[in-house]
């Protein structure tokens, strides 16, 4: 086994070790605690990016242009779940700001403006073909 195999073992292993444990906590006694949910949405977000670093580094998506180009940052996320976590579980809301009011309108930002890149390419790609095509038969 290669050093590339052990981390993509590791990282598929603890992707789905990470939706075991959300899945867990959302179903039970006090998986509805606000610290609690912060906490599992700190670790479905981990898993996430881990999934999607293993489908990228497994080459899944070398055939779809789309899907190749369209990595949606996880990662982005992370500290300020983490922070909300902190925050409710040591119980001082009153003095602290509420960071996702501004990094998750940052977060669905970046994936429109990744999402609008990616389509103008494919537009003006097939704008170019086309109007080659056109040039040749004409």
């Amino acid at each position: 086994m290669t050093v590339k195999d052990f981390f993509n073992l590791f990282l598929i292993i603890s992707a789905f070790h990470g939706f075991l444990f959300c899945l867990v906590l959302l179903f039970t006694k006090n998986g509805r605690k606000k610290s609690i949910v912060y906490i599992n949405l700190l670790v479905l977000v981990i898993s996430l990016n881990n999934i999607q670093s293993w489908l990228l580094a497994k080459n899944f998506f070398i055939h779809y242009f789309f899907l190749d180009y369209i990595h949606i940052p996880w990662h982005f996320l992370i500290a300020p779940f983490f922070y909300m976590f902190l925050i409710n579980y040591l119980k001082i809301k009153k003095r602290s700001v509420n960071i996702l009011k501004l990094t998750l309108p940052i977060f669905f930002l970046i994936i429109f403006i990744r999402i609008g890149f990616v389509l103008f390419l494919v537009i003006k790609k097939r704008l170019t073909y086309y109007f080659y095509l056109k040039n040749i038969l004409l």
